[in-house]
C-alpha cells in the first residue's frame, strides 16, 4: 500500500513538473518584459526599416513565360507564370505561395549565402533547392517562398513603470 501511495505521488509530482516545463515552453513572448536597457529599445512611434534583403542590389531575373515547353521542369506561380528552378534543381516541387497574399511579380534574383532566391516586387523570395532527406536516403527538390514582416514594437506592460 505505502509502495503503491509513493508510485502516486511520484507520477504526480511528475506530470506536474511536466505541465509546468511546457507552460514556461509555450508562454508567449508578449507577456515578456525586455531586458534590454531603455535606449536600446526600439520607439513604437518609428518604422522598422526594410529587411536587409531589400538593400542588396538585384540582378537580372529572367522573364515569365506562359507556355514552358516543359511544365515540369519550371516552377508554377500563382498568376499562371513559369519560372525555371533554380540552384540547380532540375524538376521543382509545387510551389505553396500563401492563399491569403496576393501574389506579387518577381522582379529579379539574388544570393543569400551561396543559394540563390527570386526577389518578388513586395519584398517576399521564392526559391528551389534540393536537400536531403535522411528518412528517403536521398535528395529531393523543395520550393520555398519566404516573406518578410515587420517587427513590431515592444507594448509596455501595465503596472511595470514603463508606459
Amino acid at each position: 500500500m505505502l509502495r503503491s501511495m509513493s508510485s502516486r505521488l511520484f507520477i504526480l509530482v511528475l506530470a506536474s513538473a511536466g505541465a509546468l516545463g511546457v507552460n514556461f515552453a509555450l508562454r508567449s513572448p508578449e507577456g515578456a518584459t525586455s531586458t534590454a536597457p531603455p535606449a536600446v529599445r526600439p520607439n513604437p512611434a518609428q518604422e522598422s526599416p526594410p529587411p536587409t534583403a531589400a538593400r542588396v542590389p538585384l540582378r537580372e531575373a529572367p522573364a515569365p513565360t506562359r507556355t514552358p515547353p516543359v511544365p515540369a521542369e519550371m516552377i508554377r506561380y500563382p498568376d499562371g507564370t513559369f519560372m525555371p528552378p533554380l540552384n540547380g534543381v532540375k524538376q521543382p516541387a509545387l510551389l505553396h505561395w500563401p492563399p491569403e497574399e496576393p501574389f506579387s511579380p518577381i522582379v529579379g534574383k539574388q544570393m543569400a549565402g551561396d543559394v540563390e532566391w527570386y526577389v518578388h516586387a513586395d519584398g517576399t523570395q521564392s526559391t528551389t533547392q534540393m536537400v536531403f532527406r535522411s528518412d528517403l536516403g536521398r535528395e529531393v527538390a523543395v520550393t520555398h517562398v519566404a516573406r518578410p514582416l515587420p517587427v513590431r514594437p515592444e507594448e509596455p506592460v501595465e503596472g511595470s513603470g514603463k508606459d
